[in-house]
Order: structure tokens, then C-alpha cells, then sequence
């Protein structure tokens, strides 16, 4: 009878050993991921609207570079007729 009471001991030890151990890899690959998620999202370029508009920190995709200043869909018309005016040799 104890060595049937050892024996479960033994067996239960073993189970408990081996459920604990995956679970630190399983923690650290979670742990890999939110860094890089962390990464990505501040690798995310803003740029303010150099148009007076106001708008600040705007996600790149939604911004047009005109002679390298960036502006809103709202502003970006009458940059482009400011720069057209500048090449063309008319000044405002």
C-alpha cells in the first residue's frame, strides 16, 4: 500500500514538473510579441498640417507632402495653387 501511495506521489510530481514548464515559453513568446506590436505602433509617422489648419500629429497616410511640408486633405488644394504660383514665376 505505500508503495502504491509513492508511486501516485511520484506520478503526480512528474505531471505537475512538466504542465509548469510550458508555460514560461508560451509567457516569454507573449511578451516577444507585445514588444514588437509596441514597435510597430510608434514606428507609425505623424506629421502636423503646416497648412494653419491646426491639425496636429496626423497619421502619414492621410497627409500629401507638397515641397516638403505636409498638409490635410483640406489644405492641400491651396498649397499646390501656392506652389504652382511660386514656379511659375507669379509671387502670391
Amino acid at each position: 500500500m505505500k508503495k502504491l501511495t509513492i508511486l501516485a506521489m511520484l506520478i503526480a510530481a512528474l505531471f505537475l514538473m512538466t504542465a509548469c514548464g510550458g508555460g514560461d515559453e508560451a509567457a516569454t513568446e507573449t511578451e516577444a510579441d507585445a514588444a514588437t506590436a509596441e514597435e510597430a505602433m510608434e514606428a507609425v509617422a505623424v506629421h502636423d498640417c503646416d497648412g494653419g489648419c491646426g491639425m496636429k500629429a496626423q497619421p502619414a497616410e492621410t497627409m500629401t507632402e507638397v515641397d516638403g511640408k505636409w498638409y490635410c486633405a483640406g489644405c492641400v488644394e491651396k498649397a499646390k495653387t501656392e506652389a504652382a504660383a511660386k514656379e511659375g514665376g507669379h509671387d502670391g
